[in-house]
């Protein structure tokens, strides 16, 4: 096993697998990756409403949430909203 294999399994991003054995010699260990160890979060813009989402590492959306941007113009409100909903996806995913 490489470092960087025992890295992976240490953080808990990937897991063992199984065995797959080649013949003669050490049969090969096999990993996956853990999806739920990892989270992503992306935003959506829009001048009507802001669209969040937290996928895992597979790309499944785990969480979601819409509301309506707020009006006038208020750049550091609007930034603040998306980071509040961002935080409450988390919060409600458990991660």
């Amino acid at each position: 096993m490489t470092r960087r294999d025992r890295r992976l399994l240490d953080q808990g991003v990937a897991g063992e697998s199984g065995k797959h054995n080649t013949g003669s010699g050490k049969p090969r260990t096999l990993f996956e990756i853990v999806p739920t160890s990892r989270y992503a979060a992306g935003v959506h813009l829009d001048p009507d409403v802001i669209s969040c989402v937290l996928v895992d590492l597979l790309g499944t959306a785990v969480a979601q949430r819409s509301q309506r941007t707020p009006g006038g113009g208020d750049t550091d409100g609007i930034v603040a909203e998306m980071a509040a909903s961002v935080g409450a996806l988390v919060a409600e995913a458990g991660s």
